[in-house]
Order: C-alpha cells, then structure tokens, then sequence
C-alpha cells in the first residue's frame, strides 16, 4: 500500500512539473511578444506626448535685428534635437519659415546657383552659413567683445551685471580658462565688492557670483562708482579676514 501511494505522489508531482514548464514556456512565449507590444506601445505614446506639445519653428523674415537673428537660428537648432529631424529633411523645414525679404533672398540663392551649374542646397550646415553671411553683420562678434571689454557694474546690481555678464560670454562664445573669467568678471564688479569677495576662498565662477550677491547685501549704498583696477591679477585666496556679517 505504502508503494503504491508512493508511486502516486511521484506521478502527481511529474505531471505538475510538466504542466508548471509548460506554464512557464507559454508565458515566456508570451512576454516576448508582450515586450514588444510594450515597446510599440511606449515608442507611440512618446510620439504622442511629443506631438502634443507645440513645439515649432518660429518664422522669420529677414530684418536685420542681429541678436533676434542669432536667437532664431538657436531655437531651429533647438527644434531640430528635440525632435530629431532627419538630416536631408532641415533645410526644407526652415525653407518653409522663411518669409518675406528672407523668402526672397532665399529663392535667389536657388536661382543663382542653378544659372551658374551648382547643385541644391541639400545640408543645413551650409544653408545655416548661407543664411549668417546675409542675416549677421561681420562686426556682430567684434561689437559684443568690445561691449564685454568695457562692461563696468557702475549702478547696476551684481545681479543685472552678472546677466549682462553672462549673456555677452555667451554672444561672443568666449573659450578661456576659469581663472581668466574669474579676473574678467571681477574687473567689472564695483571695487568695494570686488575687494571684499577676493578675501574669501572661491573655486569657481559660479561661487564668485554667489559671494558678490551676498556680500552686496552686506554693504552700504554708495552713490560713487570706482572700478576695479584691471592691472591687477586674481588668485584664490584664503584668508582670515571674516565676512561681513548679517545685520
């Protein structure tokens, strides 16, 4: 009797077996196409969600209005990583944008490369150069450097001199060590403040600017600007003397 429940219990416990593989091969079979189905279903709903949101490229006309030129040509660079436009598909997205006197300038330039033999247009880096050697005059660059050279906080607040600051450093896309922007975001800061923020340990540009907004605060008013001597040179210093101090 014990035997035979014995060899019960074991064909009871194979057939479950069995059927648990067998379970699991089904289920494997299915989660492969259900896996797939799930990425099908993700990549369609990114698609929508992109598609909801209303990002576009705004048109432009041609006036020659430089920074909203340089803006426009940043905000189609933009656009295009966000949504990933294919490469032979750019330059007739922006030809679609261009409107009025640009339009026009536009249809020349296929004209004229036409009359003399060229081929089409066909990549955005040369229509981006195209389109910068007529919207951007030549002295934009040297202009922006010039105005960054001579910028002084004078009356401003350290926070308007920072955004000034900050958005010249980007017109003229300054690429320079940490330390030469340091000196040159000191040398147009008011000496008081200037003065007082090289008395603190800093690292970085960014710390700079956190210490002059603060130390700002710290300072009486004064109706009398003195800038700070461009001759001489910044360094990290680290000193005992204590920062001013909340009152």
């Amino acid at each position: 009797m014990r035997r035979q429940i014995q060899l019960l219990q074991e064909t009871v416990h194979a057939q479950h077996a069995l059927l648990e593989a067998q379970r699991r091969r089904n289920d494997d079979d299915g989660s492969g196409s259900d896996s797939s189905s799930s990425r099908i279903s993700r990549s369609h709903r990114r698609q929508t969600w992109m598609n909801d949101i209303k990002v576009d490229i705004p048109d432009f006309e041609g006036k020659l209005h430089p920074d909203e030129f340089v803006d426009w040509l940043q905000t189609v660079e933009r656009v295009f990583e966000y949504k990933e436009i294919p490469e032979e598909q750019k330059v007739k997205i922006v030809a679609v944008k261009l409107k009025k006197h640009a339009s026009i300038w536009w249809e020349n330039v296929k004209r004229k490369r036409e009359r003399e033999g060229k081929s089409k247009i066909k990549i955005w880096e040369k229509m981006h150069r195209d389109l910068t050697r007529k919207f951007l005059p030549p002295h934009y660059y040297q202009d922006n450097f010039i105005q960054l050279q001579n910028l002084r906080q004078k009356s401003m607040s350290v926070e308007e001199y920072t955004r000034d600051f900050e958005k010249l450093m980007m017109k003229c896309d300054i690429q320079e060590k940490e330390e030469q922007t340091i000196s040159r975001y000191l040398g147009g800061l008011n000496i008081d403040i200037a003065h007082l923020v090289q008395l603190q340990q800093y690292w970085s540009v960014d710390k700079v600017i956190r210490l002059a907004i603060r130390v700002e605060k710290q300072i009486p008013k004064k109706s009398s600007y003195q800038p700070l001597s461009s001759t001489r040179s910044y360094g990290h210093h680290n000193c005992n003397t204590p920062f001013p101090k909340t009152t």
